[in-house]
């Protein structure tokens, strides 16, 4: 979609410009000059065997002045090629290009491969952009694989945190995947690992092989029972070659066992705001309770491995995410274990509400 009439445009489009290319005051005879470069050119016919390639639309303000009346000039090129693009997604001269990208990354790729195509003089478009989908649409919605949020929601990633710098020797990815049976994880459009997701709905993944130093951005997505897909989820991390430490300080990660939370349950819906929680870590020194990468505090294990844990505080209505490890004797700490769950509303006016384990 080029100009012919190169002077005639600067000229009246582009004012600075032409008085930089045809000198001050754009005298009108540099103007005639520079219209006349492309059409005598044509018009040499100096290698008629050239591949040529123009692309144009009748919705481009620009195609009367600047491309109709060259066309003829082309008749005696054996490989004269034009586009005529009749799309209504074509306003005006800068969407002719935008329009066409498929089509001339097409032609490029072929001239590439040195098979130049010969398309001849051609149409295309024909849009129509209010034309009843709703068949089409209905069809591709009962056939499709990949199920709304509202339905079946996609995968939450909880390690690691977003843009988190993970030590080469540990990057372990872990999350929740509600109403999942798997999930499937991708980097670079390369398919990397789908592990199963527990009861609970927790799920965690790490990987055979060594990562690579450098940034890394994981897609991933929950299948169901029925082979159905939930909408994609990325995390994206920092890979270092740094040693293992846990977070918030201390001894470097061991591979103790995660621990077992028994309350509050998975997606728990919590009727006050007071939570306490309990489980079990046998053989685990002390277990550590986190949210959002934030140290939240942590509760002695008794030596028949249970323990139970009370922030003091009153947690804000809506949904949380905790995660609770283990920490050994010699300060190692174990993988997480995340328990999801949901403050609700209560009343202020209630006289010492019941906790959520049922003590006052």
């Amino acid at each position: 979609m080029p100009q012919f009439l190169i002077g005639t445009y600067v000229s009246t489009v582009h004012p600075k410009v032409a008085a930089y290319m045809l000198g001050e005051g754009v005298p009108q005879e540099n103007v005639r000059a520079l219209d006349a470069l492309l059409p005598d050119l044509v018009r040499a016919e100096v290698n008629r065997d050239a591949n040529i390639y123009l692309l144009s639309s009748p919705q481009d303000e620009q195609y009367p002045v600047q491309v109709e009346p060259f066309l003829g000039l082309f008749r005696n090129y054996g490989n004269f090629n034009f586009l005529f693009s009749e799309s209504p997604f074509i306003t005006d001269h800068t969407q002719v290009t935008r329009r066409n990208v498929p089509a001339l990354m097409g032609i490029v790729n072929l001239l590439a491969d040195g098979t130049p195509p010969r398309l001849g003089f051609v149409r295309n478009g024909y849009e129509e952009p209010d034309r009843d989908r709703s068949a089409i649409d209905a069809y591709l919605a009962s056939t499709s694989q990949l199920k709304g949020q509202e339905t079946f929601p996609s995968p939450m990633v909880r390690t690691p945190a977003f843009n988190e710098e993970v030590p080469v020797s540990a990057v372990r990815l872990a999350g929740v995947a509600p109403g999942a049976v798997r999930v499937s994880l991708w980097e670079n459009g390369k398919f990397l690992a789908s592990p199963p997701v527990t009861p609970d709905g927790s799920w965690s993944w790490k990987a055979d092989n060594p990562w690579k130093k450098g940034k890394h951005l994981v897609r991933l997505f929950s299948v169901d029972a029925q082979g159905f897909h939930s909408e994609r989820t990325e995390v994206s991390f920092v890979v270092v070659d740094a040693p293992v430490m846990p977070r918030g300080g201390g001894a470097p990660a061991g591979d103790g066992a995660a621990p077992t939370v028994t309350v509050p349950g998975v997606h728990e819906q919590v009727m006050d705001a007071r939570v306490v929680f309990r489980g079990s870590a046998p053989g685990a020194a002390q277990v550590g309770f986190r949210e959002n990468g934030v140290l939240l505090g942590g509760a002695m294990v008794a030596p028949d491995g249970m323990w139970s844990w009370d922030s003091g505080w009153a947690w804000g209505e809506g949904a949380h995410f905790v995660e609770v490890f283990t920490v050994t004797a010699s300060g190692a700490e174990s993988p997480a274990t995340p328990v999801p769950f949901t403050v609700l509303g209560f009343s202020a006016g209630v006289s010492s509400p019941l906790s959520y384990d049922g003590a006052r």
